[in-house]
């Protein structure tokens, strides 16, 4: 197995989250919640197929992936994860995020391009197609992983010949999907049929309620407002799941006494089926917390979207002279760049 040099591992981890099952699922997910006024406003925002909001979600959900080796994206390759410790403390951004780009700063700067109405249509659009992309990734465990292995990236796990980012962003689902199947004998049983299935789960409600514990920024134009949100989902996936699941073994009982052994997952290690088991069950609560949430956040935006539409509406009435009303995002020559030239250094 070839040893790619630092910086191809780093964009082969910026490039991919969730799988596309993963992403449409959370779409899916998201639906449920997107309001009359969200439903108007993704209209004036990107393209929309049918009255089904959730698959119009879902349909741009996978986007961000795709730009991977798009000429003129190579920007947005490390806006996918951000590291933790690995003790897995709550973010910070001077240690997890150093160049300043990353999961955290991208939804905060995508969040106060989405939200602000003087901007163009197009500049809207790949605004709230991002943001649907990111804030799936920032409930994907190890899209918060450690950066000594690059989220996983750099661990071989022989079990199934692949590393353990992709056993994250993929193989659960994929197994799961794929014994549904069996059991089911429904060949055709798909990522709709899951996000169905979790939505009527009896603790459906529970895992809700423990989603609406991070709520959406007040003001989605207030850039330290959403970065500060987004670190409190990041910190809370990698609390939760990045080191007391997804870099760990599933527990031992020990043959003397009652305490459960934990060992980490080094490289070249298998995987047991208790471990995909596990998994699976973390995945879909994550699924459940990420399609709230961003059914929450665009609600959140589209409110104050219309709300600063109405006023610079009135504004501009009662302006004697046309004078056309500055942005508040400060313009810069890469119009989705997160930092001015001067603080643009990229993460080695």
């Amino acid at each position: 197995m070839t040893i790619k040099p630092l910086i191809i591992a780093a964009l082969i981890e910026s490039s991919f989250g969730w799988d596309s099952n993963g992403h449409r699922i959370i779409s899916h997910i998201a639906g449920k919640y997107i309001t009359e006024k969200t439903e108007k406003y993704l209209g004036e925002s990107i393209p929309l197929t049918g009255k089904d909001i959730s698959k119009s979600i879902a349909l741009h959900s996978v986007w961000a992936d795709q730009l991977h080796g798009v000429p003129g994206y190579e920007w947005s390759l490390p806006m996918h994860f951000t590291h933790t410790d690995n003790k897995c403390s709550p973010f910070d951004v001077n240690r997890d995020c150093p160049s300043g780009v990353c999961l955290v700063t991208a939804i905060a700067k995508f969040s106060t391009i989405a939200t602000d109405p003087t901007l163009k249509r197009e500049e809207r659009e790949e605004a709230v197609k991002f943001l649907i992309h990111f804030i799936a990734d920032a409930h994907q465990p190890l899209h918060v992983g450690f950066k000594s292995d690059k989220g996983g990236n750099r661990l071989f796990i022989k079990s199934v010949q692949e590393n353990l980012h992709h056993v994250w962003d993929t193989d659960i689902v994929a197994r799961y999907i794929e014994a549904q199947r069996i059991k089911k004998k429904q060949p055709n049983w798909n990522y709709y049929d899951l996000a169905s299935e979790i939505m009527d789960e009896e603790d459906f409600a529970d895992v809700e309620n423990l989603a609406n514990q991070i709520p959406p920024p007040n003001d989605t134009l207030d850039y330290n407002s959403v970065e500060d949100y987004a670190a409190d989902i990041v910190s809370e996936t990698s609390s939760l799941y990045t080191c007391n699941v997804a870099y760990k073994h599933e527990p031992i009982k020990p043959k003397i006494g009652n305490q459960l052994i934990w060992k980490w997952i080094k490289d070249n290690d298998s995987l047991t089926n208790a471990y995909f088991h596990q998994g699976i069950g973390v995945v879909r609560q994550q699924f459940v917390r990420a399609g709230v949430r961003l059914g929450e956040l665009l609600n959140a935006i589209a409110y104050q979207y219309f709300d600063k539409k109405r006023a610079l509406t009135i504004i501009n009435r009662n302006t004697p002279t046309q004078t056309p009303t500055k942005s508040p995002i400060k313009s810069s020559p890469n119009k989705f760049a997160l930092l001015d030239d001067s603080e643009s250094d990229s993460e080695n």
